[in-house]
C-alpha cells in the first residue's frame, strides 16, 4: 500500500471523530444552547487527541484508529433506533463495514512491513495458504463433518427469523415470509453441505451483525467451513530455502 493509500484509509476511519471534534471546538468559539463549555471542551479535546494519535505510526496509530472505529459503530447504532430489526441490522453491518475493511487493510499493510523486516534480520515469519484439494479428498477428511460452530450458526440463523417474526409483525407478511424462506434455504444448505451455503451464510448473518461477527470471523477463516463447502484446505508455504533445496 502507497503512503498516499495509507492516510487515505486512516482518515477515513477517523473522520466522524474528527467532524465531532470540530463540531465541538466550533462551539467552544461561538456557545451552541444546550452545550455546557465543559462539556464542548471535552468532546473537543479528546477527539481530537485521538485523531493526532490515529496518524501516529503503528503501534501508537492503533488506539487512535480503534477509537475511530468506536465513533463510528456508535454513529451506525442511531439509524437502528428507528428502523425495524430485519432492516436495522443489515444497516448498521454495512456502515461498520466502511472503516473495518479500511483498518483490516491498513493491518494487513503492517504485517507485510514486519515479515520484511524479519525476513531481513534472517527469521522469516511462516505463512500458510489455501489449496483446493477436491470434493473427494474433502469428504474422506476426517474433518468433513459439521462442527460446534456451524451448529451455533444455524441456531444463530433460526434466532435471527425468530426476531424478525415477534418484531415484524403485521407490517409486512409477504416480505418476512421471502426473508424467512431465505434464512431456510441457507439451513438446509449448510446441513446438506452444498458449496452455495458458504455465501449464503455470509448475507444471512448480517442482520445479526456485531453479535454474529465471531461466527462470520470462522466461517471466513475456519478450517472445517473451507473444508466443507470450499473443498479447500490450509497448508504451510515452503520457505525459500526450501523451495531451492
Amino acid at each position: 500500500m502507497t503512503r498516499v493509500g495509507q492516510v487515505w484509509r486512516r482518515g477515513l476511519i477517523l473522520a466522524p471523530m474528527g467532524a465531532l471534534a470540530l463540531f465541538f471546538a466550533a462551539a467552544l468559539l461561538r456557545p451552541a444552547p444546550g452545550v455546557p463549555p465543559e462539556t464542548a471542551q471535552a468532546f473537543a479535546v479528546f477527539p481530537g487527541a485521538f485523531c493526532v494519535l490515529g496518524l501516529l505510526p503503528m503501534p501508537w496509530g492503533y488506539l487512535g484508529l480503534g477509537m475511530g472505529f468506536i465513533v463510528w459503530v456508535v454513529a451506525a447504532v442511531v439509524p437502528t433506533t428507528v428502523l425495524p430489526f430485519w432492516a436495522g441490522g443489515p444497516v448498521f453491518g454495512s456502515i461498520t463495514m466502511i472503516p473495518l475493511l479500511a483498518l483490516l487493510s491498513l493491518g494487513r499493510d503492517a504485517g507485510m512491513r514486519r515479515y520484511d523486516r524479519c525476513a531481513a534480520k534472517g527469521r522469516p515469519i511462516r505463512e500458510w495458504e489455501w489449496i483446493y484439494v477436491g470434493r473427494s479428498f474433502a469428504k474422506a477428511h476426517p474433518m468433513y463433518r459439521i462442527s460446534v460452530p456451524i451448529w451455533l450458526t444455524v441456531l444463530a440463523l433460526l434466532a435471527i427469523v425468530l426476531l424478525w417474526t415477534v418484531q415484524w409483525g403485521a407490517w409486512s407478511k409477504g416480505a418476512l415470509y421471502v426473508l424467512v424462506l431465505f434464512q431456510a434455504v441457507t439451513v438446509f444448505a449448510i446441513l446438506r453441505k452444498w458449496p452455495v451455503a458458504y455465501p449464503l451464510t455470509f448475507a444471512a448473518l448480517v442482520p445479526g451483525f456485531p453479535l454474529t461477527a465471531p461466527l462470520m470471523l470462522y466461517w471466513a477463516d475456519g478450517v472445517r467451513p473451507n473444508l466443507i463447502y470450499r473443498h479447500r484446505f490450509e497448508r504451510l508455504v515452503p520457505l525459500p530455502s526450501e523451495g531451492a533445496a
